[in-house]
């Protein structure tokens, strides 16, 4: 190996250096989750995901009579 520095088109990127160096920005279980399953639907596997599906009762109404 050479001690040169590799010549690339790519600029270094800035670190923040205030930030811990090993956090990493991974989405949640939960937001994978949904991603697979809205992938499946898009593929076929699937025939819906069920987080897109709206609730199948309507909201109460507010009972307006007078008392």
């Amino acid at each position: 190996m050479t001690s040169e520095p590799m010549d690339t088109e790519v600029p270094p990127q800035p670190r923040d250096r205030s930030a811990h160096g090993g956090a990493t920005t991974h989405p949640s279980d939960d937001g994978l989750a949904v991603r697979t399953e809205r992938e499946r639907v898009a593929a076929g596997l699937k025939p819906y995901a069920s987080q897109d599906v709206p609730p199948a009762t309507d909201p109460a109404v507010p009972d307006d009579t007078e008392t």
